[in-house]
């Protein structure tokens, strides 16, 4: 974790260097001779078997570029297009579909979870009282996920539900909006909160309301829809060695908290959007407050 933390440390160092002294330079040329040999040293040093990057400016992609493999068994090529587990980037598109229910008078960030999903219940009676706004801003008090069950994927329309209606045995490690803890369960309830308050599954609401809109054509929170031809593989570390991870993190129970699956080029889209925002290309997805 240590190493992880001070390589991203010196990617961000390096980036805020070129951005303030020399952003004035052509953007393929500074790449390519100031990023570019620095990222490559970097991947090789950490055995990074792939890598993608787009940089926005001024409204605009002015950079994006691929490098290394999406598989170490076959060896074939990244490219921009090339798709990823997004983890926990999947949140701010739950926070983004919150606050749309929000804008449009169908959720009162304030209302407590259960006026939404009577259903919803923990072992500590205190979850009564847990908000909309407290699961966003991770001060429900809830605990973390213990296990995503990769090895054990589910698929069916069902599947977040079911998740939610089995907490009953979890415990409250704070009070309601007492503190900062960070909750990947609380984000499942709020994927299924949104379900319920718009009709739709909740990958449905986000491909209409979210990816649509913006044109962010190769995403989806659903595996069985992403492109195969486009997927890059997860890899993992075995002793001293990264290989090809034997399973993929996708279970559908947990799609509000970690399954997005994108690319570089509908990520800069997300990222223009947001800068602007709330808006791209004709398309709102927010006010602009």
């Amino acid at each position: 974790m240590k190493n992880k933390k001070c390589l991203a440390i010196i990617f961000i160092c390096h980036i805020f260097v070129l951005t303030n002294s020399l952003w004035a330079l052509d953007i393929e040329r500074l790449m390519a001779t100031n990023f570019e040999p620095f990222l490559k040293r970097m991947m090789e040093e950490h055995n990074v078997p792939g890598f993608t990057i787009g940089v926005v400016k001024d409204g605009a992609v002015v950079y994006s570029g691929a490098f290394g493999t999406k598989n170490l068994d076959t060896r074939e090529k990244l490219t921009t297009h090339s798709l990823f587990h997004q983890a926990s980037l999947t949140k701010p598109f739950v926070g983004t579909a919150i606050m749309q229910l929000a804008e449009k008078g169908e959720v009162n960030l304030e209302d407590p979870v259960i006026k939404y999903l009577p259903y919803f219940r923990l072992k500590d009676k205190r979850y009564k009282t847990i908000t909309i706004r407290q699961m966003v801003t991770h001060t429900s008090g809830m605990p973390d996920v213990q296990d995503y069950e990769w090895q054990n994927p589910v698929y069916d329309d069902g599947a977040l539900e079911r998740y939610v209606r089995r907490l009953g045995n979890e415990q409250l490690i704070a009070a309601p909006g007492e503190k900062y803890r960070y909750s990947n369960m609380a984000f499942e309830v709020l994927g299924d909160l949104i379900a319920k308050v718009s009709g739709m599954s909740f990958e449905d609401y986000i491909r209409k309301n979210i990816l649509v809109p913006l044109k962010m054509k190769h995403s989806t929170l659903l595996k069985q829809k992403a492109d195969p031809k486009l997927m890059s593989t997860p890899h993992v570390k075995e002793g001293d060695r990264i290989v090809v991870s034997k399973i993929y993190p996708y279970n559908r129970m947990h799609a509000p908290s970690s399954t997005l699956i994108s690319n570089t080029v509908d990520m800069s889209r997300w990222a223009l959007a947001n800068l602007n925002r709330g808006q791209l290309d004709g398309s709102r997805i927010l006010k602009d407050l």
